[in-house]
């Protein structure tokens, strides 16, 4: 069952005091439905959890209550305020196009969730999602869900973008589709091959702001969630979901387990 390299994105948990092998497994947030594929050796490792962790726990019913009581700008600010005339213009043109509403709409809304509200239209597909699908896969065997973080938790890292940044982002992502297409089809194609290392240069790299959220957005979360990690996989054995970006690299989530001591083995999907 165990791979020979260390190309892939399910990994078994082990050793230093873990009575029963936990896993990690690496997701997309929003991918082609025909790419999302449930292999036997994935749900093996899953029907041998006790428990699910994503990031957040989506089986939370007052979760989107609690984004959308979130989702306002401080002070007044709007997106019309951060982008100049033209730009506000184009925007709000793909956001109708896209969206069939009218941007006005969500004008005091952080331009981080107009930027995700928007993604998915981006996509020439069906698309479809890990969290989800996963999630589904815990309520059939009756299995609780929770989260690494809790939803304020990652509005915390959110709200440490500036607006303005965020701004950038957005337009960055809408002024050339075709190469935010292009960038998310190279993401994906790494995810196909199951490079995590690869994922994680190209997610560092894919712009300046990215690149300079980078610790905030992976590398400070990452070490947040090791001690969480490792003590629930001691207690229970538990299959863990998280962002493939946070499993490469140095700073990544299967080199901290490692360097803490834990075995960190590569399943063959």
């Amino acid at each position: 069952m165990f791979a020979q390299n260390d190309k892939s994105l399910l990994w078994e948990i082990s050793g230093k005091g873990i009575t029963k092998p936990s896993y990690i497994f690496g997701t997309i947030h929003i991918v082609c439905a025909s790419d999302l594929v449930i292999t036997d050796n994935l749900k093996t490792a899953f029907n041998k959890s006790e428990q699910l962790y994503l990031e957040l726990d989506m089986d939370d019913p007052d979760m989107l209550l609690q984004m959308m009581q979130h989702m306002t700008m401080k002070e007044g600010t709007t997106l019309k305020s951060l982008l100049s005339d033209a730009d506000y213009t184009m925007v709000s043109t793909f956001f109708q196009k896209k969206t069939g509403m009218s941007i006005d709409m969500l004008g005091a809304a952080k331009p981080f969730f107009i930027m995700n509200l928007i993604l998915p239209s981006t996509m020439n597909c069906q698309t479809a999602s890990w969290e989800t699908s996963l999630l589904s896969l815990a309520q059939e065997r009756k299995i609780e869900t929770y989260g690494l973080e809790t939803l304020q938790d990652q509005l915390a890292v959110i709200d440490q973008i500036s607006y303005k940044d965020q701004a950038s982002m957005l337009l960055e992502t809408l002024k050339d589709t075709s190469q935010s297409q292009k960038e998310n089809q190279k993401l994906i194609n790494l995810y196909k091959d199951q490079d995590i290392d690869g994922m994680q240069k190209a997610i560092s790299t894919a712009s300046q702001a990215t690149s300079r959220y980078e610790r905030i957005l992976l590398t400070d979360r990452n070490n947040r969630w090791i001690p969480l990690i490792t003590k629930i996989a001691i207690e229970r054995p538990t299959f863990f979901a998280v962002g493939a970006g946070h499993l490469g690299g140095k700073k990544g989530v299967i080199q901290l387990l490692r360097k803490a001591g834990y075995q960190v083995k590569p399943v063959k999907l």
